[in-house]
C-alpha cells in the first residue's frame, strides 16, 4: 500500500525530463551532425555559460599536437606577471626586444622558421611566429629565453593547466565536472611530442581562460606576420594556415568595403567572425583545430581533434559552427 502511495506520488510530481521546446531541442538537432562529423573529437561551447553546444568524445584522450603551444604561450606571460615566491615583488618586465641567439638544439622538425643557427631574433618575433606560423624552433627559442630549462617550463605548464580545470570545477557546472580527474598532460612546449593530451572538453576550457590575454588573442587571429632578424634587410613573413580564419577575415574585409562604398551594412549577414584560432598536426594526432568565433554578441569556442586530413578539419569546423549559430 505504502508502495503504491509513493509511487503515485513519484510519478505525480518527479520533473519532466523531456526537453523543452526551444533552444534546448534545437542544439540536440546540432548533435545529430555526429554521423556527418568524421573528427575522432570535437565540441562547441558557449563562452558566457561554458554550456555544450556539440559534442562529440569529448572526455576521450587525444595527442592535440600543436594546440599545446596556446598553453606556451600563456605559461610564457605568466612567468613576467607572477609574483616571486621568495617575495612580494614581481618579475622583471618582459622585454619584447630583446635578441635571443638561434641554436641548434631550436632546429626540431616540422613547421619552422628558415633560419640558420646563430642568427638573433627579437622575443617578440618569436612570440608572433610561435602563434601565427606554428613555428617550433621559435617556440624552443622562446621557452629558452625564459632562463628556465625546459622541464621546469613543461611543469610551469601542466601547473597552470591544473589550476585552470580546478577553477572550472570550483566554480561552475561545464563538461568537466563530469570528470573525477584531469587527462591533459605535457612532456614538452611544441606539441610535436604525442605524449602532450588533453581532451576536448578540457582543452576548450583551458584556451577559454587563455584567450582571455589580449596578446594571445591578437597573435591567433592574425592572418601573417612579418619581421626581419637582427642585422637583416630581408622581411620574413609568415602565414597562418587556418582556413577558416582566413576565410573570415576576407568575409569581413567585404563588408567593411561595402559599407565604405554604399554607407550602410545593412542586408549583410556574414555567417560569424572568427576572433582566435589555432592549427595543429602529428600524425599520431592527425588534423587538429581550436576556433573562437561570434556572432550578435554570441561568443563560441570550438575544438576539432583528429580529421584525416587538413580540409576536412576546416569543412567541418564551419559545418558546426554554422549550424550552431544558427541556433542562437
Amino acid at each position: 500500500m505504502f508502495l503504491n502511495l509513493y509511487l503515485a506520488l513519484f510519478l505525480t510530481f518527479a520533473p519532466i525530463t523531456q526537453p523543452l521546446p526551444g533552444k534546448e531541442k534545437s542544439f540536440q538537432q546540432i548533435n545529430s551532425l555526429k554521423s556527418e562529423i568524421t573528427a575522432k573529437s570535437a565540441i562547441v561551447i558557449d563562452a558566457k555559460n561554458k554550456k555544450v553546444l556539440y559534442e562529440k568524445n569529448i572526455h576521450q584522450p587525444l595527442p592535440i599536437a600543436s594546440l599545446t603551444k596556446l598553453v606556451t604561450a600563456l605559461v610564457f606571460l605568466d612567468i613576467y606577471s607572477s609574483p616571486s615566491k621568495s617575495s612580494k615583488t614581481f618579475s622583471p618586465k618582459l622585454d619584447w626586444e630583446k635578441p635571443i641567439t638561434i641554436i641548434p638544439q631550436d632546429q626540431v622538425e616540422g613547421a619552422r622558421l628558415f633560419v640558420k643557427s646563430g642568427e638573433k631574433i627579437k622575443v617578440k618575433d618569436l612570440f608572433y611566429s610561435m602563434l601565427v606560423g606554428s613555428a617550433n624552433n621559435a617556440t624552443k627559442a622562446l621557452v629558452r629565453s625564459t632562463g628556465l630549462s625546459q622541464e621546469e617550463f613543461v611543469k610551469r605548464m601542466n601547473q597552470k593547466t591544473k589550476k585552470i580545470l580546478k577553477n572550472y570545477l570550483l566554480r561552475s557546472k561545464t563538461c568537466f565536472n563530469k570528470m573525477p580527474r584531469s587527462r591533459t598532460f605535457f612532456v614538452e612546449p611544441t606539441g610535436l611530442n604525442p605524449k602532450n593530451i588533453s581532451t576536448a572538453c578540457e582543452i576548450t576550457l583551458i584556451t577559454e581562460r587563455i584567450l582571455k590575454n589580449e596578446k594571445i588573442r591578437e597573435a591567433t587571429s592574425r592572418k601573417k606576420y612579418i619581421f626581419r632578424t637582427i642585422g637583416s634587410k630581408t622581411l620574413r613573413t609568415i602565414k597562418n594556415t587556418d582556413e577558416v580564419l582566413k576565410d573570415s577575415l576576407k568575409e569581413s574585409k567585404n563588408q567593411e568595403t561595402k559599407k565604405e562604398s554604399t554607407g550602410s551594412i545593412k542586408n549583410y549577414n556574414q555567417k560569424f567572425k572568427v576572433t582566435a584560432g589555432k592549427t595543429g598536426y602529428l600524425e599520431e594526432a592527425g588534423y587538429c583545430l581550436l576556433t573562437q568565433a561570434e556572432k550578435n554578441k554570441h561568443r563560441v569556442i570550438a575544438v576539432i581533434l583528429g580529421t584525416q586530413n587538413s580540409k576536412t578539419r576546416f569543412r567541418e569546423m564551419k559545418k558546426i559552427l554554422e549550424k550552431v549559430f544558427k541556433k542562437f
